[in-house]
Formats: C-alpha cells, sequence, structure tokens
C-alpha cells in the first residue's frame, strides 16, 4: 500500500476516534482515557478465491492531548488503537506488459467506546451514507481521493451472523489529468465493541466483471 493511502486511512479512522472522544459525557478527571480495538479482516480462503492479496496490515494508535484532537478545553489524554487491514486485486494489462492495481478492499475496526454500558462513538449512529459524507475526503485511493460521490444501490448480506445493509456508491477519482469512474461497496455496524467498516473500490468499468467484494465482506472474522 503506498504511504498516502495508507496514510489517509489512518486519518479516516484516527479522525473518527477524535471525534469520538470530543463527545465523551466524562472527558475530565486523572489519568488517559484508553480505549482499543480488535484486528477484522476477510478469511484467507475467501481472499484467495477473490484472488485478493495482502497488502497492508497493522495496528495505529492515538496518544494525544483531547485539545489537541478536537477543539474542548480539556485537560486530559486519550490513548486509542485502531486496526486497518487492506488487500488488492491486481489485473493484467491486455498486451500482457504488466499489472495495475484493479480493486481494493479494506477493513477497519475502531473502538467503540464503551462508557458504562453506553456506546460513545457517534459513528455507531450514523448510516453509510453519512460516514462517506463524514470521511469522503479522506477515502483516497491511488488514482486520487473520492469526488462527486453519489448513492447508487444497496443490498442485505450476512456478516458475522447478522443481516447487514452494504451501501454501493458512484464516485469520480482523477489520475494523470484523467478522470475514472469508481464503484464503492461499504458496510458499517457495530460488534464486539467494535465499530467495524468495510469498503471496497473497483473501477466502474469492471461492472461486468467485479471484484467478488461481498464475499470478502460476508467472511471476515472478528475479533482475531
Amino acid at each position: 500500500m503506498t504511504h498516502s493511502r495508507r496514510s489517509l486511512l489512518a486519518a479516516a479512522a484516527g479522525a473518527t476516534v477524535a471525534l469520538s472522544a470530543g463527545c465523551l459525557d466524562f472527558a475530565t478527571g486523572d489519568g488517559p482515557l484508553e480505549f482499543e480495538s480488535d484486528r477484522v479482516a476477510p478469511t484467507d480462503e475467501a481472499l484467495e478465491d477473490a484472488e485478493f492479496e495482502e497488502e497492508d496490515v497493522r495496528e495505529e494508535k492515538i496518544d494525544e492531548d483531547l485539545g489537541e484532537l478536537v477543539d474542548v478545553d480539556v485537560d486530559r489524554r486519550v490513548e486509542a488503537s485502531f486496526w486497518i487491514s487492506a488487500y488488492v486485486h491486481n489485473a493484467e494489462f491486455g498486451d500482457g506488459s504488466g499489472s495495475m492495481e484493479a480493486a481494493v478492499f479494506t477493513a477497519l475496526s475502531i473502538p467503540g467506546m464503551d462508557v458504562l454500558g453506553s456506546n460513545q462513538n457517534p459513528i455507531s449512529d450514523m448510516d453509510n451514507d453519512e460516514i462517506v459524507d463524514e470521511f469522503k475526503e479522506q477515502l483516497e485511493t491511488d488514482q486520487g481521493s473520492l469526488r462527486e460521490v453519489e448513492h447508487d444501490t444497496s443490498y442485505d448480506l450476512e456478516v458475522l451472523d447478522d443481516e447487514r445493509t452494504v451501501d454501493v456508491f458512484d464516485a469520480v477519482v482523477e489520475r494523470d489529468g484523467e478522470e475514472y469512474d469508481v464503484v464503492l461497496e461499504m458496510a458499517s455496524f457495530d460488534h464486539e465493541d467494535d465499530i467495524i467498516v468495510l469498503v471496497g473500490v473497483y473501477p466502474e468499468e469492471l461492472e461486468e466483471d467485479e471484484p467478488p467484494i461481498d464475499d470478502l465482506m460476508a467472511s471476515v472474522e472478528h475479533p482475531i
């Protein structure tokens, strides 16, 4: 994974953690606010069947003063972690001269920030449209940031023993001065005290032979 996309994914998840921390009703007192998430990822079998390869798996950490993350006058530290697992599908050029990254699948797990039995992370109350609108500037691909994001359709999918809604969006990215249409599929939901966000992105021209993003989503395991 390029440094640019990895950084942007981390920024999107980090922004979520910061937003959540700023909403905590008890953001005063002694000691840091500590939150951790567990990794979520598709199974090796599903990745092999879909011809996706692991590109980057890492745990990102935040350890900063709350006032530096969000605009609040509170003297308290936030220590939080979240997981990013990213996979790519490469397609061969028609002339056999090489291959290009044709699709990306990313699984994020973000701490739900449970406090006294109540989830304090506002992302848990957002639907996929709202999440995309909130963080679309930070959902970057190798070709550039997503623009002109529009909701296309939705479908239901069983993920982690429950029915989830997957929303499909049309978007535009720019590469070398040229614009390309892409498809983004997203599911987000609470599971085992974490918020799970699953995202697949691929060129619209692949819709006739689109990568099985739904199979990857359906296979994910959490916590691992």
